[in-house]
C-alpha cells in the first residue's frame, strides 16, 4: 500500500509537469509587459502572478489575464487593454484556441498602478495602510506592497514589502524614466515636484543659511529617497508602483546613491542567498538638523508648511520569518556629519552579522550601522508592535 501511494503521487506529479505551461524570466517577459494575473482551476478569482524561480510552472487549465492598465494603454499586437489566456497542454491559448507567446505581448507603455487607501490603521493608529496595486476591469489587484501613511502631516511611518529571493536575480530590466505621483497626499504632484527641484532647494537654503550656503550644490542636494525600492520587484509594472511620493522622503543624493543604495543591494543579495522571501520594513526617524555659521541648528524641511521633512536616519528592517532571523540597517542622512559612531542609536552588529560594506563607515556616503530588531524598537515605536526576530540575521554562504 505504501509503495502504491508513492508511485501514484509520482505519476500525478509527472502528469502535472508534462501538462504544465511555463514562464521563464527574463526571457518570456519584456519591460513593457502587461500586468500578469493568474487563476488556478480551483480558484474563483485572479491574483498577481508571483514567480517561484527562474521558471514557474502553471498547471493545465490555469487562466492567465494580461492587462495594460492606464489611459489608452493597450497590448500592441491586440489593440486592446486585456487578454485572457488558458494553459492548454504546454501552450497559452485564447478562447478560439489561438496560441500566444508571452514575449510577443507587450503594452504601449508600462502599466499604470493604482494607490488604494484602506481603513486599516497602522503604527498605533497614527497612520492608515495605503496599497499600490492595479485596477483591472474595475477591480483592484494587489497590493504590490504597503505604505503606513498619515495624510494630515504627510508622514510615512513605514513601508512593508517582500523580496522574492527565489527570483530576484531574474528580475526584468527596464530603464524608462518614471514620474512620481502625489496620489494620497494633500500636496499636488506638481507642487511636490517643485519642492524637490534643485532650484527650489538652493533658494530655500539661501534663506536659511545665507547666500554663501554650502549645503546644496550640484552634487549635494535632496533626492527622492525611496523607502521601498523599485529594484526589490521583478516586473516593470511592479517597479513603477513604487513611484508614489508617500514612498519617499528627502535624502541627500550622495547618500541615496551611496550607502543607502548599498543597503538596498545587500538586502536583495541576502534574499537571493536564502532563496526565499524576505520581508522588509522601511522608513525614517528623527529630524535632520544642519548648523548655521553661529552654530545654531536648523530643522530641514523642503516646504514652507514644514510637512516634507528631511529625516536624520533611514532604516531598513530585514526579516526571515521561517528562521526567526532579523536585522535593521540604519543610515545617517547627513554627509556633513562629523562623527558616525556618535550617531549610533544601538549596538552596531554589522560585523557580528557579517552584513556590511566597506563604505558603511564613510560619512560622506551616509554612515551606516546595524541594530538588533528588539533594540531598534526601543528607539522607534512606529513599527507594528508584533514585529519580532529572535535571532540575528547573518550572511549566508
Amino acid at each position: 500500500m505504501f509503495n502504491f501511494v508513492i508511485i501514484s503521487a509520482l505519476i500525478c506529479g509527472l502528469a502535472i509537469a508534462v501538462n504544465a505551461c511555463s514562464i521563464t524570466l527574463p526571457e518570456d517577459v519584456k519591460g513593457f509587459a502587461p500586468v500578469l494575473l493568474t487563476r488556478s482551476p480551483s480558484d474563483s478569482d485572479y491574483e498577481l502572478f508571483k514567480p517561484t524561480g527562474k521558471t514557474t510552472k502553471l498547471p493545465n487549465g490555469t487562466k492567465l489575464l494580461l492587462a495594460c492598465t492606464g489611459s489608452k494603454n493597450v497590448i500592441v499586437s491586440e489593440k486592446k487593454s486585456t487578454l485572457e489566456l488558458t494553459c492548454s497542454g504546454k501552450k497559452f491559448v485564447d478562447g478560439n484556441n489561438n496560441e500566444y507567446d508571452l514575449k510577443d505581448l507587450v503594452c504601449k507603455s508600462i502599466p499604470s498602478p493604482t494607490l488604494r487607501a484602506t481603513d486599516k490603521a497602522c503604527s498605533q493608529n497614527r497612520g492608515v495602510i495605503h496599497q499600490p496595486g492595479f485596477t483591472v476591469n474595475k477591480k483592484f489587484y494587489g497590493p504590490v506592497f504597503e505604505i503606513c501613511y498619515n495624510d494630515d502631516d504627510e508622514h510615512t511611518w513605514y513601508t512593508h514589502n517582500t523580496i522574492n529571493g527565489a527570483t530576484i536575480d531574474n528580475s526584468i530590466s527596464e530603464s524608462t524614466r518614471r514620474a512620481f505621483s502625489a496620489k494620497g497626499m494633500k500636496y499636488s504632484t506638481k507642487k511636490t515636484n517643485e519642492y524637490y527641484t534643485q532650484a527650489n532647494q538652493v533658494e530655500l537654503f539661501k534663506k536659511l543659511f545665507g547666500s554663501k550656503q554650502t549645503y546644496i550644490d550640484g552634487s549635494d542636494y535632496f533626492a527622492r529617497g525611496h523607502l521601498t525600492p523599485d529594484a526589490d520587484f521583478i516586473f516593470g509594472y511592479e517597479q513603477l508602483a513604487t513611484y508614489f511620493y508617500t514612498n519617499v522622503a528627502p535624502e541627500y543624493q550622495l547618500i541615496n546613491a551611496g550607502n543607502w543604495l548599498r543597503v538596498e543591494e545587500l538586502a536583495r543579495s541576502v534574499a537571493a542567498s536564502y532563496g526565499d522571501d524576505l520581508e522588509t520594513y522601511n522608513g525614517y526617524l528623527g529630524q535632520l538638523q544642519l548648523a548655521k555659521n553661529n552654530g545654531q541648528l536648523v530643522d530641514i524641511f523642503l516646504d514652507d508648511g514644514k510637512k516634507i521633512e528631511a529625516p536624520k536616519y533611514y532604516f531598513k528592517v530585514l526579516l526571515h520569518k521561517p528562521s526567526d532571523e532579523g536585522i535593521v540597517f540604519v543610515t545617517v542622512n547627513n554627509p556633513f556629519a562629523a562623527d558616525g559612531e556618535a550617531e549610533e542609536i544601538c549596538e552596531n552588529v554589522c560585523d557580528q552579522a557579517d552584513l556590511k560594506h566597506d563604505n558603511f563607515p564613510t560619512l560622506s556616503k551616509g554612515y551606516t550601522f546595524c541594530c538588533r530588531l528588539d533594540e531598534f524598537k526601543l528607539r522607534y515605536d512606529g513599527l507594528p508592535e508584533d514585529l519580532e526576530a529572535g535571532k540575528l540575521m547573518t550572511r549566508k554562504n
